[in-house]
């Protein structure tokens, strides 16, 4: 398997260099042409080929995604859980994580993508609180009613109209 060691060669170089993740970036972030990154390399002192790049792109790709969309996943997860329920954290974190293992999408439309997710969720989060808040306060007017029409009530005895106001607002 000569291609496997090409490929490895090159990225024990890149790691040698320190440049893995610099040259990773260009690659498949900025999506540079193999020519120019040939004129990279070449700054950094590494030799390679438009073959060797090929290998390397084709070995490297998924994982770079992969590793991306982890660290995406877990900046995530530290960065919010006081704004939202653990559910949602969770399915936005997967929704992020997917968003983020596509080789094929940038780094920056990764970021767009997540913020959107996140706004998202905050958004149906709030739109739930507020119909529980609507659903509450309905109940709480029909309560209002209710006692309002029993202290208006010229029927009922003043222990009569305390004890409904009682047995509405279960006091």
């Amino acid at each position: 398997m000569p291609a496997q060691d090409t490929n490895e060669s090159l990225l024990s170089r890149l790691q040698k260099a320190e440049v893995q993740d610099e040259f990773e970036a260009l690659m498949f972030d900025q999506k540079m042409h193999y020519t120019d990154l040939l004129e990279q390399l070449e700054k950094w002192s590494i030799s390679s080929s438009l073959g060797a790049l090929s290998r390397y792109k084709a070995s490297r790709g998924g994982p770079w995604a992969m590793e991306r969309a982890m660290r995406q996943e877990r900046e995530f997860l530290e960065g919010h859980g006081a704004d939202m329920d653990e559910a949602t954290r969770k399915l936005v974190a997967m929704r992020i994580f997917q968003d983020a293992a596509s080789p094929e999408t940038s780094t920056k439309d990764v970021l767009r993508m997540r913020e959107q997710e996140i706004q998202m969720a905050k958004l149906k989060q709030d739109a739930v609180k507020l119909e529980q808040a609507e659903r509450k306060l309905a109940l709480l007017e029909s309560k209002v009613g209710t006692a309002k029409e029993a202290m208006e009530s010229a029927e009922l005895t003043d222990e009569e109209k305390v004890a409904r106001w009682k047995q509405v607002f279960g006091r």
